[in-house]
């Protein structure tokens, strides 16, 4: 079963218009691609999770149910990205990927410290029932480490990680600000910069500019970035049940 996920049988057909960007190179397909997300992206830095958390009017419990779900979140994200880091062709991409499997079992690290403050305990957190569309992006992920190329996974992460991280930075400030809650540190460590991840990203993309889903897994991604926010809002907004 292993060698049915192997790259080259991932590689996009070269008659299908749609996967293939040619003779882009990777910072142009970058700015491209960035350019084409901007509407969605500003969905994402402008939902109302985040607008309400600097208002201080969203409730207090919204950030429980965050780190419930994040928990389930970064614990698969750091299994997909140990998954990227064995498939990688090259040490430049096993050095990439293996510098973003350690940020993510720091970033649980610190989850555990803002779930300590928060009142929940390790068992609640492994308990927590995920909620399907708030982790739709890491079963994405998974698929991405079994069926992108090296080149398509860090494309992903150079897309998402930096509007993720303002939104980190943004909840960051509210929890200090409104909530009184001064551990941060899960938030912190994604507020970037973003700067020698993207061009460590750049490189690893660059070979592959040519024959990638980069626009396709792009939307997808940012699309499942966007369903996490919507989904804890909308949790944080239902009739509290008994």
């Amino acid at each position: 079963m292993a060698g049915l996920s192997g790259r080259n049988s991932q590689e996009p057909s070269v008659k299908n218009s749609f996967l293939k960007v040619i003779g882009v190179k990777a910072r142009q397909l970058l700015n491209s691609v960035r350019k084409e997300l901007q509407p969605l992206n500003r969905k994402i830095l402008d939902h109302p999770f985040i607008t309400e958390a600097l208002e201080g009017k969203l409730p207090a419990e919204a950030f429980k149910e965050l780190a419930k779900q994040q928990y389930y979140i970064v614990y698969h994200d750091a299994k997909s990205l140990a998954q990227m880091a064995s498939r990688a062709t090259n040490l430049e991409e096993l050095e990439f990927f293996s510098m973003l499997f350690q940020g993510d079992l720091q970033a649980l690290r610190n989850l555990l410290k803002l779930a300590r403050t928060l009142g929940l305990t390790t068992s609640e957190l492994e308990a927590a029932q995920p909620i399907p569309e708030a982790v739709a992006y890491t079963h994405f992920l998974s698929w991405l480490s079994l069926h992108a190329n090296p080149g398509e996974q860090a494309f992903a992460m150079v897309v998402n990680l930096p509007v993720w991280g303002e939104n980190c930075s943004k909840l960051s400030n509210a929890l200090k600000k409104n909530y009184n809650i001064k551990e941060t540190s899960f938030f912190d460590a994604f507020s970037g910069p973003f700067t020698a991840l993207e061009e460590a990203a750049l490189k690893v993309i660059e070979p592959y500019a040519e024959v990638g889903r980069f626009k396709f897994i792009a939307l997808l991604i940012q699309r499942y970035e966007y369903l996490f926010w919507e989904a804890l809002y909308r949790k944080s907004q239902a009739p509290k049940q008994g």
